[in-house]
């Protein structure tokens, strides 16, 4: 991640948003969480 800070935000930014959709769909999780 140190070497390769381009490829850690990248990566960072697709969990980000594969965490928001996952959760998203399923309110059950979403208000529990």
């Amino acid at each position: 991640n140190l070497l390769d800070p381009g490829r850690g935000q990248a990566a960072r930014r697709r969990q980000s948003t594969a965490y928001q959709a996952a959760p998203a769909a399923p309110p059950s999780q979403g208000l529990g969480r």
